[in-house]
């Protein structure tokens, strides 16, 4: 009678450990409460054996091996995800520095400036920043950040200040190439929203592709950073592709930025 009823305890403890080493949804939340709890029937189970026991020992050592694997899957896959992101910025600016070589050659003039003040019109968003005709800052100049970003262009001079709107403001048109194929099209803002228009439908345009400044156009300075593309679509009704960008500088995070005011 006695071993009969040490071996339906037996097979109570058995069944409720398959339970949980055979579910995974509980298995990981569970191993720890079912064995903290269960302990005084292993050691009561015990005195009809060790076999219980080492089971459960066995079994609780198994389900934190398993648990320590998942956590480390976790870390490893938050690892490589940030390995990527390195490696896509890495190659944006090797692919950015090559680029910008040529317009480094070339003497231009830089006027440090102080954002001042920012306000919020119809068309899009004005920067008042320092400096105007006191500094040789003329109507049309490109505003850059450190990183040659381009934030927008000079759209008033004054004796001591200046005016620049953002080149995501509605009427923006600037030529543009598409990286790394250098293919010509024409960048336009449209206050919420930017575009690349006039890339044909054949050419193979990505995710994170860069948009560069060409030298057509006023005032034109080649090779600086417009922003990078998010989305592609194409239409087989339309001969160009349909792409967004996105700046590569936001103007809110910006105390200080740089004119350029001559070549």
């Amino acid at each position: 009678m006695r071993h009969s009823k040490h071996r339906v305890q037996n097979y109570i403890l058995i069944g409720l450990a398959c339970v949980v080493f055979f579910v995974p949804s509980v298995r990981n939340s569970l191993a720890d409460i079912f064995f903290k709890g269960a302990r005084p029937l292993l050691l009561w189970g015990a005195k009809g054996g060790n076999s219980i026991r080492s089971f459960g020992d066995y079994f609780h050592s198994y389900a934190t091996l398993l648990s320590e694997n998942e956590r480390f899957k976790e870390e490893n896959q938050a690892i490589q995800s940030l390995h990527a992101e390195l490696e896509s910025e890495k190659r944006k600016n090797s692919e950015l520095s090559k680029n910008l070589r040529s317009t480094s050659e070339t003497p231009q003039s830089l006027v440090e400036s102080s954002v001042l003040s920012s306000f919020s019109d119809p068309s899009g968003v004005t920067l008042i920043i320092a400096g105007g005709k006191d500094k040789g800052i003329v109507s049309g100049s490109f505003v850059v950040t450190g990183s040659r970003a381009v934030i927008g262009r000079v759209s008033s001079v004054y004796e001591s200040v200046s005016s620049v709107s953002l080149i995501r403001n509605t009427g923006t048109a600037l030529s543009v190439f598409l990286m790394p194929q250098r293919i010509e099209g024409l960048f336009l803002g449209k206050g919420d929203d930017m575009v690349i228009d006039l890339i044909p439908n054949t050419a193979a345009v990505e995710n994170g592709n860069l948009i560069l400044t060409s030298s057509a156009g006023e005032n034109a300075v080649p090779n600086l950073l417009i922003g990078e593309v998010v989305s592609v679509q194409k239409s087989n009704v339309k001969a160009f592709q349909e792409i967004h960008i996105k700046e590569s500088s936001s103007y809110r995070m910006l105390d200080m930025v740089f004119v350029i005011t001559g070549r």
